[in-house]
């Protein structure tokens, strides 16, 4: 998804992207943060161990 427009507050996208999502799991990447090799898997793995 892009928005044409760039309001300077990250949150009101944040809860368009929130509204459009398909998917059980949400992550935002910013700018300042970084993910080791597979960051996301194993988060992933970890939320379905302990459902």
């Amino acid at each position: 998804m892009h928005l044409d427009e760039n309001n300077g507050a990250e949150g009101k996208h944040r809860n368009i992207g929130f509204e459009e999502a398909l998917c059980d799991f949400v992550m935002f990447l910013d700018s300042d943060d970084f993910f080791v090799e597979n960051a996301i898997e194993v988060l992933y793995n970890q939320i379905n161990n302990n459902v």
